[in-house]
């Protein structure tokens, strides 16, 4: 009698002991995880834009811009950029750090409509460069920026406002902003190389 009370006592309790699979199912979830060898990692690869790539994009928009046709009648060099065209450049690239790429298409714009040569003279230079930075933009067409095959800055203004305060291509503006301050790196580093040397300039001056 006494057995049988044993048994059924025990039989309430589940068994402590675990078959061998069970076991095995254990220490393969207890087991530590082995760290791979640097050789035998492997991480998908992610697309980046290589530094070379953006340095021949940049140059491509500095070309752009010095075979631009208005240049070409107002007697300007075909080959190399004005100290003024060069320090335009450099201060686009500082624009953007500072105040954003909004805030640079914003003064392509309103360069037109104010007076001074030194205003109108960046505005121009930075019309071009933010032109063909925009045209990489997914959601916008090169037509849509242009007028008569010319840049517009008005309407340059109204695609980049309009990325910039849509919620669904904030991001994006965000992008074109982080692309546009790498790019001014190459655009002025390709304006240092074109840049015309003052010493060219200042024995053209004792010629005439």
């Amino acid at each position: 009698m006494a057995n049988k009370g044993k048994s059924k006592r025990a039989g309430q309790f589940p068994s402590n002991k675990q078959s061998s699979s069970e076991m095995r199912q254990t220490d393969q979830l207890t087991k530590p995880k082995q760290s791979l060898a640097p050789n035998q990692i492997t991480q998908p690869a992610k697309p980046r834009i290589q530094p070379e790539k953006m340095s021949l994009l940049a140059h491509d928009h500095i070309q752009a811009y010095m075979s631009e046709q208005w240049r070409t009648q107002e007697k300007r060099p075909k080959d190399k950029l004005t100290d003024a065209e060069a320090t335009s450049i450099f201060q686009l690239g500082q624009h953007l750090r500072v105040f954003g790429l909004l805030s640079a298409v914003g003064f392509v714009s309103q360069s037109n409509q104010q007076g001074g040569d030194t205003s109108k003279q960046r505005g121009k230079v930075w019309k071009t460069l933010l032109g063909s930075l925009l045209s990489d933009a997914p959601s916008i067409r090169t037509e849509e920026l242009k007028e008569d095959a010319d840049f517009d800055a008005a309407k340059m203004m109204t695609k980049v406002k309009g990325l910039a305060e849509q919620q669904k291509t904030q991001s994006e503006y965000m992008a074109m902003w982080q692309k546009a301050l790498k790019l001014s790196k190459h655009w002025s580093f390709w304006a240092k190389a074109y840049q015309e040397e003052k010493k060219i300039q200042d024995e053209q001056r004792k010629d005439v």
